[in-house]
């Protein structure tokens, strides 16, 4: 069965209210001849595979209509010096019990090695992420 959208809610928030399987499912209803109970029995009465299918499709129709939907964008964070460190060593097999003791008793010249290590990797991310935005970006 086909399911099309009807409308999509505005709210002030946003402007515009993410759509989820089941208001998919109930927009496929003329709400004048159906009350919302019989529509919440057929929705319970569905299987699962449907269920799944009409989520798909709803967040399909969020990204179509610029509505995110799903999990959170991750923050992609500056690494420190220390991070690159334990990633290094933890690369060679040691623990991170082991890692913390060892950059402590670390010399300042080896510490700034690191963070140079850091800085550098920081500056590819960031002009990766631009040319990437401005890939996607609309023209």
């Amino acid at each position: 069965k086909e399911y099309q959208i009807k409308a999509v809610v505005s709210t002030q928030s946003t402007g515009k209210k993410k759509l989820n399987a089941f208001s998919l499912y109930t927009s496929s209803f003329d709400l004048k001849k159906i009350s919302r109970e019989e529509i919440k029995e057929k929705w319970e009465a569905l299987d699962r595979q449907e269920k799944r299918k009409l989520k798909a499709e709803a967040r399909a129709l969020n990204n179509v209509h610029g509505i995110y939907s799903g999990m959170k964008p991750k923050v992609k964070r500056n690494l420190s010096a220390y991070t690159v460190f334990s990633k290094e060593h933890m690369n060679m097999g040691m623990k991170m019990s082991e890692i913390g003791p060892k950059w402590k008793a670390l010399d300042e010249e080896a510490r700034k090695e690191y963070q140079i290590k850091a800085d550098l990797f920081n500056k590819e991310q960031r002009e990766r992420n631009a040319s990437e935005n401005e890939q996607s970006s609309p023209q």
